[in-house]
């Protein structure tokens, strides 16, 4: 029985999920099951940015606070890894 293992993994653009497919691509084919879970924050930011945008973000939340992210699954909680 292979292990269970959660990727979790951010993307704006959303090409992070196909790399990170990609690199757990061997560790699936040996019998491992992978949950994948993308952190999304509550506010979704344009891909690409304008200069003056992420400038403000970047700034601000670097500074200040982080940006707020939606919460996980329902019953990702629940699981045991």
């Amino acid at each position: 029985m292979g292990k269970k293992i959660l990727a979790v993994y951010f993307s704006q653009s959303g090409q992070t999920r196909a790399i990170v497919e990609s690199f757990l691509r061997p560790v699936v084919a040996d019998g491992n099951e992978v949950e994948y879970l993308e952190i999304k924050t509550v506010h979704q930011f344009p891909f690409p940015w304008s200069v003056p945008v992420f400038l403000i973000q970047f700034l601000s939340r670097s500074i200040l606070s982080p940006q707020p992210c939606n919460p996980g699954k329902p019953g990702l909680k629940n699981m045991t890894w």
